[in-house]
């Protein structure tokens, strides 16, 4: 059998899985099930301390863990909930959350080996990288994907809303032309006297300017209009039916004086819209 590296005199008994160096048993280190060299052992745990996470104040912070906690910083107290440090909860403090943040960051991982069990610091930062990894797909989200969805999701809802518009404008369109129908109707017309020619909103004034006496002579009841006394026109909103010689009581055909859209009439009584309102 070869001969110990350290002790010539003296028989090997295994080899160094760091080094390779052939050990006697005086210079034989086990650890694990496996052999080192006394030299090796001291350079591979010297550093080894005990875990102690957990103990609060009582716990020694290994070095490997000190340093920034992205996932403390992001998550604030959604990350001190999950670790056991309660002073994140601070962070619902108005003007106080970004402060926080930044504390969280540089104490965070002290903070939460102290506050918390931790079955080694292998385990420990395998956690805190997760919470980082949690804190920064939003992040990832917001500035890549959300884009990508607006760009999607934008242009619909402006031809959805452009939908809207068309569809209330003909909507409008129908209600005003049903209105002049019925107006015509009730008021034995087979035709406009004095159409309105020039678009407009107001249905005051729309779709006939007829003066009494000269274009708007008789009433649906037989009766004559009087000008100065009945109000002059065939409107759709406050329209004067009644030729009483007064201008009440009126008719509405439409629900409001106004118009979104501008419109003009012929003779025959149809209806153009020459705005909707929307453009």
């Amino acid at each position: 059998m070869t001969n110990c590296a350290y002790h010539l005199e003296r028989d090997s008994v295994g080899a160094c899985v760091s080094c390779g160096k052939l050990v006697c048993v005086e210079c034989k280190t086990a650890l694990g099930g496996k052999i080192y060299c006394n030299p090796c052992a001291d350079k591979e745990f010297s550093g080894v301390t005990e875990n102690t996470s957990g103990q609060g104040k009582a716990a020694v912070v290994p070095d490997e863990i000190k340093g920034w906690n992205w996932g403390a910083f992001l998550l604030l107290w959604i990350w001190g909930v999950g670790n056991n440090v309660w002073i994140a909860l601070l962070a619902f403090i108005p003007f106080v959350s970004f402060i926080m943040g930044i504390v969280l960051g540089i104490k965070g991982n002290e903070w939460a080996w102290r506050n918390k069990k931790w079955d080694s610091i292998e385990h420990f930062k395998k956690t805190q990288r997760t919470w980082g990894i949690v804190g920064i797909v939003p992040i990832v989200f917001s500035f890549f994907i959300f884009p990508i969805i607006a760009a999607v999701i934008i242009p619909n809802v402006g031809r959805f809303i452009g939908r809207g518009e068309t569809e209330a404008a003909e909507t409008e369109w129908s209600n005003v032309q049903s209105a002049v129908v019925a107006l015509m109707i009730d008021n034995n017309l087979g035709r406009l006297p004095s159409p309105v020619t020039s678009p407009t909103n107001d249905m005051f004034i729309f779709p006939d300017t007829s003066v009494c006496g000269i274009h708007k002579i008789e009433g649906p009841q037989g009766n004559l209009y009087v000008r100065g006394y009945d109000k002059d026109g065939y409107c759709l909103y406050m329209h004067d039916l009644y030729a009483d010689g007064s201008e009440s009581p009126t008719v509405n055909y439409v629900a409001t004086k106004y118009t979104k859209g501008t419109y003009v009439v012929d003779s025959s009584g149809t209806v153009t819209q020459v705005t909707t309102g929307y453009q």
